[in-house]
């Protein structure tokens, strides 16, 4: 069990709930899926950056983005278990936080609420990283907090974000 006994996961709710409706996560897979195909793949996970990289004059900007969050996503899943097997907390925390970013410009699914949430985390004690959770669109942020400073991260998170928002999470 690599997780670390000093940081907790903190899930923070943005009380905005998923909004999948418009068909933008399907737009999303859909185009994914033509990338892979474009690539001769079942799927973007055996395809690495640079077989991308390659092939991005054959897609479209869209399924570029897209394909290049997958693939950069599958790295940072590879390079963030290593972290916390090697216990570098920091390391894995900067993962995460890359992750939300890659899912706010290259996907697009992020949220003015969840992107508000990670940017208020990201200023208070204790935090090591955090990202959207889920299909995003709403929902919920994850942070990697030190388990001494859970308590009050919380408290601030909870604040600041109904300071900042106007809703109490």
């Amino acid at each position: 069990d690599p997780f670390p006994h000093e940081c907790a996961l903190v899930v923070c709710e943005t009380g905005v709930p998923h909004r999948l409706v418009d068909g933008a996560y399907n737009r999303i897979r859909a185009n994914c899926q033509a990338a892979a195909a474009q690539l001769g793949s079942p799927s973007l996970r055996p395809v690495t950056m640079a077989r991308l990289e390659r092939a991005r004059g054959e897609l479209t900007e869209r399924e570029f983005a897209c394909a290049s969050h997958v693939v950069g996503e599958n790295q940072r899943v590879v390079f963030a278990e290593r972290a916390l097997r090697e216990g570098d907390h920091r390391q894995f925390g900067e993962y995460l936080l890359q992750s939300h970013e890659s899912s706010r410009d290259l996907l697009g699914n992020s949220a003015p609420e969840l992107d508000a949430q990670v940017a208020i985390a990201a200023k208070l004690p204790g935090w090591l990283g955090g990202r959207l959770t889920g299909g995003g669109f709403g929902g919920s942020t994850l942070h990697l907090v030190e388990a001494s400073e859970v308590r009050e991260f919380m408290e601030a998170m909870a604040r600041r974000y109904q300071a900042e928002l106007g809703v109490a999470i």
